[in-house]
């Protein structure tokens, strides 16, 4: 029995201790995965960029294209395509094509943006699992050592 009374209070403290590292690894693991999340937030963003630069491209080809069939049918029409009144139409159609190209690529700037701020998110996230479990660990060693105190202090004879 004097062995229990003995070994009680090391006992107590190395379950603390385990509990303590466990949080701590808890932490850790939770950070770990807020960082890849968060670097794949940011290579969504990159991805999203990358789109809409190609999908802007693709409508300033399909406008050219489509002014250049509209030149043509003017020609064929007998309509002076050199003359203001075609000019006009094609500068029409140009404008146009440039906005929706605009259009889609600052679509694409702000859901890369959300993508990015997803990512720090998570990066804050991160931050604050290890901070919160450092947290929890601290406070499970110093709750283990103030209910194994007094017992170790009796065990050695102390009032």
């Amino acid at each position: 029995m004097a062995f229990m009374n003995t070994a009680a209070p090391y006992i107590a403290m190395a379950s603390t201790a385990v509990a303590a590292k466990g949080m701590i690894d808890q932490g850790n693991a939770e950070a770990a995965i807020a960082m890849r999340n968060s670097a794949q937030q940011e290579t969504y963003s990159q991805e999203i960029i990358d789109q809409g630069r190609e999908d802007s491209d693709r409508k300033r080809a399909a406008v050219a294209r489509t002014m250049g069939t509209n030149k043509v049918a003017m020609a064929a029409n007998g309509m002076d395509v050199g003359g203001a009144h075609a000019l006009d139409i094609l500068d029409d159609q140009k404008d146009i094509g440039e906005a929706d190209a605009f259009a889609i690529r600052e679509t694409a700037r702000r859901t890369a943006n959300h993508r990015l701020t997803s990512a720090d998110n998570y990066r804050a996230d991160a931050i604050n699992a290890k901070s919160s479990a450092k947290a929890n660990a601290t406070q499970t060693i110093l709750t283990g050592a103030s209910k194994v105190g007094p017992n170790w202090a009796k065990s050695q004879g102390y009032p």
